[in-house]
């Protein structure tokens, strides 16, 4: 029963883990692309702007359009969307893995341990200086449920009350 234990809260954290890197890389997806859009818009405005021979507006937009430039390259969310979503993939391959121990009548100790070992460094490539915390509540409410549905209720559901929120 302990290996299902570890098991069941290790498709647990895979599973909320890799929601959550797939949204954070959305959403640095989408930054990146919005960002790319209002320089591109800016630098437009500018252009025309400065045909017409308006040159303090144009100088505005020009600075504007640089500045949204040096966020882009400094913040380099398509560099974070990336790596993000290059770890979600790899917490979706442990996720399988662990799917395998689980259906498993006599799972493998070193396998499970492996497959933990590996959660934890891919996590450690996270490219985000801070965890978005509604995020993360949101996955971990996901996953609860995904792995509930489909494992059954934890193991030890019996012995201790054991919420979604709990569980990060």
């Amino acid at each position: 029963m302990e290996m299902k234990q570890r098991i069941w809260d290790n498709l647990l954290d895979a599973g909320r883990m890799s929601r959550y890197y797939g949204s954070r890389s959305d959403r640095a997806q989408t930054y990146h692309l919005v960002l790319t859009i209002a320089t591109i818009m800016s630098t437009i405005a500018a252009a025309t702007v400065l045909l017409w021979d308006y040159v303090p507006a144009s100088a505005v937009l020009f600075f504007l359009s640089a500045l949204m430039s040096i966020v882009s390259v400094v913040l380099d969310f398509s560099g974070r969307a990336q790596v993000s979503r290059m770890i979600a993939g790899q917490l979706r391959e442990i996720e399988v893995q662990l799917r395998l121990q689980w259906h498993n009548d006599s799972p493998d100790a070193q396998i499970v341990e492996l497959l933990e070992s590996r959660v934890e460094s891919a996590v450690r490539e996270d490219p985000f200086l801070s965890v978005n915390e509604t995020l993360n509540n949101k996955c971990n409410e996901e996953a609860y449920r995904a792995v509930e549905s489909y494992y059954g209720p934890e193991p030890r559901a019996g012995l201790e009350e054991r919420s979604p929120a709990a569980a990060s």
